[in-house]
């Protein structure tokens, strides 16, 4: 019998959902925005994390394992490593617990009731597949958020902290700051290829 080479992609897409935008996506933005939390000298200061879903996200992530995607690299698990047999085990200790260890190394509270946020009636104007993160400190107030787009095949494009406030005052609108909305619609070859922040 021919044998048929499987990928890591292949068994991730197989194991916690059928769409990589969907799946491989919030993965990788979840585990981008804790290692930025990281490399900031900021995780340790962590004590709420939480995670907002719009558009497409909200309305059928969950169908398509986004949630799960999510809390997988949050935990520190990226798609060419993670191990598909691992999966249950792993969302189940976070969800059994309503904790999860950022990274693998800095536990925290974590309730996806409270944590998860679905804004299904709303769209970030630079795609539909949009995310936010946010983490707290102790007292509340924000240490970090970042905004990340899934922008098909696995490919994540991030939104830089510093026009954030933009964000808050033009969702819904269609006054989206001008370049980042040019460079999303205008070169998504390029976007696919070369998947930076747009600044």
């Amino acid at each position: 019998m021919a044998r048929q080479a499987v990928s890591t992609f292949d068994l991730f897409k197989v194991g916690i959902g059928p769409s990589s935008s969907h799946t491989v996506g919030p993965m990788r933005a979840a585990h981008r925005f804790v290692m930025t939390l990281q490399t900031n000298g900021l995780l340790d200061r962590v004590r709420r994390l939480t995670v907002a879903f719009y558009g497409s996200l909200a309305l059928i992530g969950k169908g398509h394992g986004s949630d799960k995607a999510i809390l997988l690299g949050l935990a520190g698990e990226i798609p060419e490593e993670v191990d598909p047999d691992a999966i249950p085990a792993i969302l189940g200790r976070i969800r059994e617990d309503r904790r999860i260890a950022l990274l693998a190394m800095h536990e925290i509270p974590f309730a996806e009731a409270d944590d998860v946020i679905l804004h299904d009636d709303r769209v970030l104007e630079g795609h539909s597949n949009g995310m936010r993160f946010t983490a707290y400190d102790g007292d509340g107030q924000v240490l970090d958020s970042g905004v990340y787009y899934s922008v098909g095949g696995g490919f994540v494009v991030t939104l830089p902290g510093d026009i954030l406030h933009s964000l808050h005052t033009c969702e819904g609108t269609n006054s989206w700051p001008s370049a980042s909305l040019r460079a999303v619609r205008s070169n998504p070859a390029e976007i696919n290829s070369n998947p930076l922040s747009i600044r």
